[in-house]
């Protein structure tokens, strides 16, 4: 681990998790000429990141999204790690986003993604700056994802004794109406009771008509 000695209340602590030691060099010698930032470095690995934050007083976390043990689908070790320091901001540099990507972050506790390919250095200095004073930074793209999310209509999933799904995408949206139904919507009147226990016999009907014509 790289460290700097950090000598002023006013300046942003910036940790940057990256195991490319060339791309992290050139990274760590950028953010130091900024005497807005005191920076340090460390691997992209959870058990040399957390060490580091107990260290060094430490304001934004900077990781490489692209390293097996912080990136990846389900970004475990961002979760792990949000819960952790859930006051400590962090920022994902991507090679590239997508919708799965985007998602996933921000529910994993990420408060900003950057993409050198698409934005310059001076652009992540901003980041850090906004991310530091709570803001969220995100380009248009990443946040339309995060829009269409949360419009859609939940789902529930719904498994056989093997794992295996038995109704179709709209029918699990269906399934989760239904339950928000009898959540909230019961006590407004006979009439959407009726409503919800139409929905609900409709698709027991569809799951027998399907055990028949498999047996």
């Amino acid at each position: 681990m790289e460290s700097a000695r950090f000598a002023s209340s006013g300046t942003i602590g910036v940790l940057v998790a990256d195991s490319n030691q060339m791309q992290c060099q050139l990274l760590v010698g950028a953010l130091r000429r900024r005497p807005e930032f005191q920076v340090v470095s460390c691997a992209a690995d959870m058990d040399v990141i957390l060490p580091a934050i107990a260290e060094f007083p430490v304001d934004v976390i900077l990781m490489n999204a692209d390293h097996p043990k912080l990136g990846g689908r389900d970004m475990a070790n961002v979760r792990r790690l949000h819960l952790a320091h859930p006051n400590i901001a962090k920022v994902l540099v991507l090679g590239e986003s997508n919708r799965d990507s985007v998602v996933n972050a921000f529910r994993s506790g990420v408060k900003g993604l950057f993409c050198f390919a698409d934005h310059p250095f001076r652009l992540l200095c901003k980041c850090i700056q906004s991310v530091h004073h709570g803001q969220v930074w995100a380009n248009s793209q990443q946040l339309q994802f995060l829009l269409e999310t949360i419009t859609q209509v939940p789902a529930l999933r719904m498994v056989n004794a093997g794992g295996l799904t038995i109704l179709t995408p709209r029918e699990e949206q269906v399934v989760a109406l239904v339950a928000d139904g009898f959540k909230f919507h019961i006590p407004r009147g006979y009439i959407y009771f009726a409503i919800v226990f139409s929905a609900m016999v409709e698709l027991f009907n569809v799951l027998a008509r399907r055990n028949r014509n498999k047996g």
